[in-house]
């Protein structure tokens, strides 16, 4: 499992918009007078600001070229914090990685404004994470992800039988009580 200081976070940023704050991994703040002119201060969905190194992260000031492409990461917030590569299925991904639906994010005007910046910054970004995300099977090399993300792959069946079995259990109880 991740580390809590590499755990996505939550939080209060800076931004004109929520996109904004979360996606250019702006200021943390509690009051919008901590923000600069024109900016709020957004609660901001869970995110992986915290695996940048303070002021390195790329800004995209085009809020318009914000997309929900679906990308390739450890989770959707290593997808999109990470601006993993582009994909239409977890096939298009590097191993131990998937393909996952995102919430709207600046990872196209990244690639297009910033480039080689960007991809430098958001690699090293995801290495600090990509340990967690791999175990070693038997002969000792690195395969699938420890705890695997749900997202188009995995069958809900498959998932309930691993994350929810005492729901299950209680409901077939419930089931079989009412016969």
């Amino acid at each position: 499992p991740l580390p809590e200081y590499l755990k996505p976070t939550f939080g209060f940023r800076c931004g004109v918009t929520e996109v904004d704050a979360r996606s250019n991994c702006k200021r943390e703040c509690t009051h919008h007078i901590q923000c600069d002119e024109g900016e709020e201060c957004w609660g901001i969905q869970l995110n992986y600001c915290n695996t940048f190194e303070e002021g390195t992260h790329p800004v995209c000031t085009d809020l318009d070229m914000a997309d929900n492409d679906r990308r390739c990461g450890f989770d959707e917030m290593s997808a999109r914090g990470h601006c993993g590569s582009k994909c239409d299925s977890d096939k298009e991904c590097s191993s131990g990685e998937f393909c996952f639906p995102t919430l709207l994010n600046l990872c196209e005007c990244n690639e297009v404004m910033n480039p080689e910046e960007s991809n430098t910054v958001f690699a090293m970004a995801k290495a600090m994470i990509r340990p967690y995300f791999l175990e070693s099977n038997e002969a000792g090399i690195r395969s699938e992800v420890e705890g695997k993300p749900r997202n188009e792959s995995f069958k809900l069946n498959a998932i309930s039988l691993i994350v929810y079995p005492a729901i299950q259990i209680s409901a077939a109880f419930l089931i079989n009580s009412m016969l």
